[in-house]
């Protein structure tokens, strides 16, 4: 009876302990789901640079070609051509250099992007464009493992839609169902990339001013709808949710219904994504920007903030070496108190430690990709992750050997 009684007491362990691991899968799923989010839009980031730096290259060979055979006169005229041109492109390069957004203002914001069109979609996805089928869209979407590949196919598909901005607005059903109260399950995770997926695509196939009014009526009710289903605590609104509303507003050139505060908070909630300054074009609120860089920085999101400093030509305003210290000491206390709040546990620990460093990786790795070396050295960084990592075996090891000694009391009692 005793012995069976023991074993009751170690199941019923056992079940509580793979209980309280099955939390920690869920948050796993959607960590992963999220992560392949941001991989997805630093892909598209890449080509879209890539795409650009390759068209500036054949513009300027059409250039240099269209000079060398329309040269023509005496040589004194040819040098002053020469030396106008050159006094020209040297003024533009210092308003470039005093102000890198100078010629970003300047561009229509509502300008559709360039599309590739040797890009051929699958049939099953042309088809589900070509019948106007919203839900079999989504679904579709939703199911995809080939996620980089169907990504680049779904504007090539929805330019086969017969209206692309009234299909894109059908699959947004499925983006807060009716039927689910409470915590949204991990399986709609799924659903909402797939929105999102397509109201990114849709700038490639229609700008926002050629969106019909119609539509924007129905994009706004959309919006408004969407507004009042987010929790009222932004800490604790999902990024995927924060950036489809706003793509939202962006795709269908409604931004100026909501206000710009409203549309900063959750500029900041999605500020992760590779992406995210040129949304804020898009949105137009790029005169919010410090106001924005201000709230990242509260947020514990310093390394973000110099991202969008950079982007946005606000260097001098916001310096990245008082933010960046700023950050490392952020990351420190908030290890701190996590450890603490899981009452400072060999695990709790650890998990603390892995954030701080995974903290100072992103430091040591945004110094190096805007070459602060000059005003801030790395080393400390590197040596500081070494010691949390030396630190966290050491923790393990000592946490086994006590468990080996446990073990053996029992055994021998």
């Amino acid at each position: 009876m005793v012995a069976d009684g023991s074993r009751e007491e170690r199941l019923q362990k056992a079940f509580l302990e793979l209980q309280s691991h099955s939390s920690g899968l869920v948050n796993l799923t959607v960590q992963c789901k999220e992560l392949e989010y941001l991989f997805d839009g630093l892909e598209r980031l890449l080509q879209k640079r890539f795409e650009d730096v390759e068209q500036k290259g054949k513009e300027n060979g059409k250039e240099k070609q269209s000079a060398a055979e329309t040269t023509t006169g005496s040589p004194n005229e040819t040098a002053e051509n020469k030396s106008t041109a050159e006094r020209n492109a040297g003024s533009a390069n210092k308003i470039s250099e005093k102000n890198p957004t100078a010629k970003e203002s300047t561009e229509n914001p509502k300008k559709t992007p360039a599309l590739k069109h040797d890009v051929k979609p699958r049939p099953k996805l042309k088809s589900l464009c070509e019948n106007m089928d919203g839900d079999g869209l989504r679904e579709f979407l939703a199911s995809a493992r080939e996620v980089a590949a169907v990504r680049n196919e779904v504007p090539a598909a929805l330019r086969c839609a017969a209206d692309p901005a009234k299909l894109v607005l059908q699959t947004l059903d499925g983006f807060y169902p009716a039927d689910i109260e409470g915590e949204p399950p991990t399986s709609l995770d799924a659903q909402r990339y797939a929105c999102d997926l397509l109201l990114e695509s849709l700038p490639y196939v229609l700008s926002p001013g050629e969106v019909s009014s119609e539509a924007k009526k129905d994009a706004l009710k959309i919006a408004a709808t969407w507004k009042s289903k987010m929790n009222p605590d932004v800490l604790w609104i999902r990024p995927v949710e924060a950036h489809a509303f706003l793509q939202l507003l962006a795709s269908y050139g409604i931004s100026k219904e909501f206000t710009d505060d409203d549309i900063c908070t959750l500029v900041v909630r999605t500020s992760s994504n590779p992406e995210a300054p040129e949304l804020c074009r898009a949105l137009q609120i790029c005169h919010k920007i410090p106001d924005v860089v201000e709230k990242m920085c509260s947020n514990g999101k310093h390394i973000d903030a110099i991202r969008f400093v950079y982007d946005f030509g606000l260097v001098e305003k916001f310096p990245p070496v008082p933010l960046l210290k700023a950050f490392i000491e952020y990351a420190r206390k908030a290890s701190k108190r996590l450890s603490k709040k899981r009452q400072n546990t060999v695990s709790a620990k650890n998990y603390a430690a892995s954030k701080e460093i995974d903290s100072l990786k992103n430091a040591i790795k945004c110094i190096e990709e805007h070459k602060l070396e000059s005003q801030m050295s790395s080393k400390d960084l590197e040596e500081r992750v070494d010691q949390l990592q030396k630190d966290k075996i050491k923790r393990k090891r000592e946490s086994r050997r006590r468990g080996r000694e446990a073990q053996s009391r029992q055994g021998a009692s």
